[in-house]
């Protein structure tokens, strides 16, 4: 069964970029949900999982900040 995963990003945001790439390198579907143009997920992202950072991965309700490749890739079930 697939993974909900999503990222809230922000515009100029390298390691947004990074995180994006890698789970399009490794073909994990996902939804972006840019802050810097959507007020309603920048409220999502702060009021849901106390966040203010971007990225914040969020894989089946588990919260990533920042691009961590190790546990993103536990969570999606790909770590070795």
């Amino acid at each position: 069964m697939a993974k909900s995963v999503v990222v809230y990003s922000s515009p100029k945001c390298g390691p947004c970029k990074l995180v994006k790439d890698y789970l399009t390198q490794k073909g994990v579907a996902y939804t972006v949900k840019d802050i810097g143009e959507d007020q309603k997920a920048l409220h999502e992202l702060v009021e849901t999982y106390h966040s203010h950072n971007t990225p914040t991965t969020v894989i089946d309700g588990q919260v990533v900040i920042g691009f961590n490749r190790d546990r993103i890739d536990k969570l999606l079930g790909l770590a070795m």
